[in-house]
């Protein structure tokens, strides 16, 4: 995991209360098992003191690694919510305090790219269908399908077909690429075989001038 630095505004009890404002500025919550979070801390506006002693503390789930007046930095434990707080003291006497709950999500895991066609040996010109609806995501779901056959041109969606003329004749290698809801991505690759299609033997054909006669007859 990284660092990430993420403000929380205190809001003093007295005498007029700021404004309290905790969100991320480096990374966005989710975050993830083991990630260590730096958190800063700013008091709102006040009439006169300054911060004098600092207080952090956390729920279950997180774990206070460091902390030095308004910065602190905590790791989060395992998948599930976090809570984190935080209390100053002034040193004209009043106090403020602060607190977030944060969602932690374990790591993202890869899809499977899978698909079937429906031959993979044909004669041109065919048609071939390409399926990936076995294709899979344990903790999501799958964004895009994309096909490629090596000639530039790439398909979109969970099933595509494809028509071989005699120009493709030979080995085509057809690629599957699937993208999961958070970015990941997963490939795979089958070979089709284009096969030469038969010889069909020519046709002999004559004709003669004239075409009748009677015999001996020069043509």
């Amino acid at each position: 995991g990284g660092e990430v630095q993420i403000p929380m505004d205190i809001t003093e009890s007295q005498p007029e209360p700021g404004p309290t404002r905790l969100e991320p500025t480096a990374k966005q919550p989710p975050f993830s098992p083991r990630e260590t979070v730096q958190f800063t801390a700013s008091v709102g506006p006040i009439d006169g003191g300054t911060p004098t002693d600092w207080s952090w503390g956390g729920g279950p789930n997180t774990t206070l690694k460091f902390f030095d007046g308004g910065d602190a930095t905590y790791e989060f434990d395992s998948p599930g919510s976090a809570t984190l707080g935080v209390s100053v003291e002034m040193s004209n006497g009043n106090f403020g305090d602060a607190a977030a709950d944060y969602q932690v999500r374990a790591p993202n895991s890869s899809p499977t790219a899978r698909f079937t066609m429906s031959s993979s040996e044909v004669t041109p010109p065919a048609t071939v269908t390409f399926d990936a609806s076995n294709s899979s995501d344990p903790d999501g779901s799958i964004r895009s399908y994309e096909w490629a056959f090596g000639d530039g041109v790439s398909n979109q969606g969970q099933t595509t077909t494809r028509r071989f003329t005699t120009g493709d004749i030979g080995t085509v290698t057809v690629e599957l690429t699937v993208t999961d809801n958070d970015g990941a991505t997963d490939q795979t690759r089958k070979s089709i075989s284009i096969e030469q299609p038969p010889n069909t033997p020519p046709t002999a054909r004559a004709t003669a001038t004239p075409s009748s006669g009677e015999a001996p007859v020069d043509v």
